[in-house]
């Protein structure tokens, strides 16, 4: 798990965060989970950090939340902005 290319940077993570955002902010049923796809060091947070300002950038309503693997440190994810109901 976690293994593989290096897909997203800061830059194309806003603007998936945005398109995917805007597919789905008129669903009334939607729930944003974020990460658990990676290990939250490196330069991962930056990276989900602009995935989920790009959602929250063209979707105000929907809650927002953070899927930890067991070695990430919830601490540090629980001080992230996009991560808070």
């Amino acid at each position: 798990m976690g293994k593989g290319p290096v897909i997203f940077n800061k830059d194309n993570a806003y603007r998936y965060g945005q398109w995917i955002g805007n597919r789905y902010k008129d669903y009334p049923n939607i729930i944003w989970i974020n990460g658990g796809d990676r290990e939250g060091g490196g330069n991962n947070f930056p990276v989900w950090n602009a995935l989920g300002e790009g959602i929250k950038s063209v979707d105000k309503n929907h809650l927002m939340t953070y899927h930890p693997m067991e070695r990430t440190v919830l601490r540090m994810v629980s001080q992230q902005p996009v991560a808070r109901f």
